[in-house]
């Protein structure tokens, strides 16, 4: 009787028929899921998870300071300061530079 075949060693697992096979395997069948991959797709859940939680608490707009700009442009007294408004930019999207002290 010597060494089992290749094929009983496949990692492969049935599936009911309905559901849609692996490229490659067998109808009905597909590859076994590894538990780093199911690690690695746990981790990526929670923090898809912790974006959506973000999301969802964080107000579309800020209402007074949204009443002010209407208030100021009804009023033709609107200014906008572009150094401040690309500093703003800047300051957010950048990392923080290096510099020596």
């Amino acid at each position: 009787m010597g060494q089992k075949d290749d094929k009983d060693n496949c990692n492969t697992a049935i599936m009911p028929e309905s559901l849609p096979h692996g490229a490659g395997l067998p109808p009905g069948q597909v590859p076994v899921i590894g538990p780093e991959v199911l690690a690695d797709a746990a981790e990526k859940a929670k923090l898809i998870q912790k974006a959506q939680e973000v999301l969802y608490h964080t107000p579309e707009a800020r209402p007074d300071k949204v009443a002010r700009v209407k208030e100021a442009l009804a009023q033709g007294t609107y200014k906008v300061e572009a150094r401040k408004v690309a500093n703003a930019l800047l300051t957010e999207h950048l990392p923080p530079s290096k510099t020596k002290d």
